[in-house]
């Protein structure tokens, strides 16, 4: 902030000024010492003022709790959601059609982002008709069944919700990929500010992988039905037995295995 710099180079010009005076180096009279320590006192509040609306700002700002650390982590293990609305382009041109710009894929989002929030995921990026999310994740708490298909169960009560009041027929369809690796939080500067950001840990490819995940599915199934879609390790976490195990080939000629569960 160039302001709060501002005010701080004058405290400690004033401060410097004050100090010279005190070591006999420079003669001042006692009223421009007066002068200054109150300059040196307003200016002090000013900047205390700055900070504590800047505390404040932050406490409600979107930023996650990750990020008000101190020293960020290097690393956080975690279980990795995507999700992406199928046929969007026909909710867009439905929304459109009666008139509320595009409300109904704004809706779906919202609702999906309070269904993930509910569910303790922290969201680290929206796109349109997509989002991204994840939860810290360990091998003995995390019952990744149980929150994942409990999230899965109220998306799909959101969706029939919204196509009964759009009468839109069971024309809203996504799809969805998990994985477990481990992201770390980080800021990203552009122009003269500092953003929130993840990124992957150095051995981690799990934001790549449920992009993956999520290709593949495009790729095997029809835009009619909704999808999840894992890897077969991770498949081995949830309490289900109808996985549909696929294999696509990517772009290097090998094949990925996927396992994929209707919803």
């Amino acid at each position: 902030d160039l302001n709060r710099e501002y005010k701080l180079y004058g405290a400690a010009a004033v401060f410097f000024i004050l100090l010279l005076s005190h070591l006999n180096l420079v003669k001042f009279p006692w009223d421009m010492h007066i002068a200054f320590d109150l300059l040196l006192l307003i200016n002090a509040l000013m900047t205390v003022q700055d900070y504590g609306f800047q505390a404040k700002t932050l406490k409600h700002a979107a930023i996650s709790d990750y990020h008000r650390k101190g020293k960020l982590d290097d690393k956080v293990n975690c279980l990795v959601g995507s999700i992406d609305l199928k046929r969007s382009e026909f909710l867009y041109r439905k929304s459109a059609e009666l008139g509320i710009g595009a409300k109904i894929v704004h809706d779906l989002i919202d609702g999906i982002v309070k269904i993930a929030n509910s569910k303790k995921f922290e969201i680290i990026g929206s796109e349109g008709d997509s989002l991204l999310f994840f939860t810290e994740y360990s091998n003995r708490d995390t019952d990744v069944s149980g929150v994942v298909l409990s999230m899965l169960s109220e998306i799909n009560q959101l969706v029939a919700k919204s196509e009964n009041l759009y009468n839109l027929e069971s024309n809203i369809k996504f799809r969805i990929a998990f994985d477990i690796g481990s992201i770390k939080p980080v800021w990203k500067i552009s122009g003269q500010k500092k953003i929130p950001a993840w990124e992957q840990a150095e051995d981690s490819f799990v934001l790549l992988n449920v992009a993956r995940l999520l290709d593949a599915e495009a790729k095997l199934k029809e835009r009619t039905e909704s999808y999840m879609v894992v890897f077969p390790e991770t498949a081995k976490l949830f309490q289900a037995n109808n996985f549909e195990v696929n294999s696509v080939p990517n772009k290097h000629g090998a094949n990925l295995e996927v396992n994929l569960l209707k919803v």
